[in-house]
């Protein structure tokens, strides 16, 4: 899992030697963080937040997105990139152009070629070392048989968008990568389950049943 923005300062705890004895076991935290919708529409979705430089996205991504694909009718599935710093600027170029193509890739692309752009978008970052590099973006793009025209286009507007899409994240304040927003109402990731990957199916099926009954839904896709 990645650290990303350090959200809230840290408190630190002092005490004195004289107390050490009466000192309790402090309470053992809440794997499971309550958040607010951004958006109507995330009452009824999953919010996947992934990096593609986050060795533990790139090993979740495939049953992440096979279990999207199996939540009940009316809660939808997204993957949704996340941006942080890079050394002198705001925004990493790495994050940035992760973002910037996975949107253009969403937007003209069928879901075969998302997966695909997906699975080279973790390479091209983890493997090849260029994740800074725009041609290289563009070409995972071209790769996946999208045309110039179209992904120059979608590139436009998806700059035009990019201020929305850091919205959302500073709305919910994912602290590390994956992490999941289910129903605009709980966030979660590998680390509420110690980094136990059935423990944290477990937990997250728990949560999308909970939103379903409330929902009143009761099928499966």
């Amino acid at each position: 899992m990645r650290t990303l923005f350090n959200w809230t300062s840290l408190a630190v705890l002092v005490f004195s030697q004289s107390a050490v004895a009466d000192v309790r076991p402090p309470a053992v935290p809440n794997p499971i963080k309550d958040v607010t919708p951004y958006v109507e529409k995330d009452k009824t979705s999953v919010i996947a937040f992934y990096r593609f430089g986050c060795p533990a996205c790139r090993m979740f991504h495939t049953s992440l997105s096979a279990w999207g694909k199996s939540l009940p009718k009316g809660i939808s599935f997204q993957f949704y990139p996340v941006v942080e710093p890079g050394d002198g600027h705001d925004i990493s170029n790495e994050t940035m152009l992760g973002l910037q193509t996975f949107w253009v890739a969403e937007r003209i692309g069928t879901p075969a070629q998302r997966e695909a752009f997906a699975a080279e978008a973790y390479s091209l970052v983890q493997d090849e070392k260029q994740g800074s590099n725009r041609d290289r973006w563009f070409d995972a793009l071209l790769s996946q048989g999208l045309s110039r025209q179209s992904i120059v286009t979608a590139w436009k507007a998806e700059i035009e968008l990019g201020s929305a899409r850091y919205e959302r994240q500073a709305h919910y304040r994912p602290t590390n990568t994956p992490s999941l927003v289910i129903c605009g109402k709980w966030m979660i990731s590998p680390d509420s389950a110690n980094g136990d990957p059935n423990l944290f199916a477990q937990l997250a099926n728990g949560l999308v049943s909970q939103c379903a009954d409330g929902m009143g839904i009761t099928s499966r896709r």
